[in-house]
């Protein structure tokens, strides 16, 4: 480890629609925060959502969840120009803009197939399903404060 903090970001922080991960055990440990022994890792994944995007919030979040995948899994068996083509459009989004409508399509598609084949994001589809109408209200109870 590098004393790096560890982050990826899809979407522009200008979007609808940002997507966040990144070390917490990290970020606490640069804060000073004493953490339990137990916590090996710490990984935080936040959604940021604007306009209407706000409004859609679960169906967008189910929509993020399907072609999420972390930038730390990527398939042994993966062409390595596919791989480098990955984790360059992690780390500058904004090359999505200077690919060709197929170059695009192929690498989305990519980014599917690999999603369904990530422990972690399945293990995130099937919480986010299983406390939705939690989220929900807590979501609603924190808005209503905000009035």
């Amino acid at each position: 480890m590098n004393g790096a903090l560890e982050t990826a970001y899809w979407g522009a922080r200008s979007s609808e629609r940002q997507v966040r991960m990144y070390n917490k055990k990290l970020e606490q440990e640069k804060k000073k925060q004493v953490l339990p022994e137990e916590v090996k890792t710490w990984w935080r994944l936040e959604l940021q959502l604007r306009r209407s995007k706000a409004d859609e919030w679960t169906g967008v979040v189910s929509e993020t969840l399907d072609s999420f995948y972390s930038p730390h899994y990527l398939p042994h068996d993966m062409k390595v120009t596919d791989k480098v083509m990955l984790a360059g459009l992690h780390a500058e989004h904004s090359l999505w803009s200077q690919l060709s409508d197929n170059t695009k399509r192929k690498y989305r598609k990519l980014m599917k197939q690999i999603a369904k084949e990530d422990e972690l994001l399945q293990h995130l589809k099937s919480s986010f399903s299983e406390n939705i109408d939690t989220l929900k209200r807590e979501l609603e109870t924190w808005l209503g404060f905000m009035k």
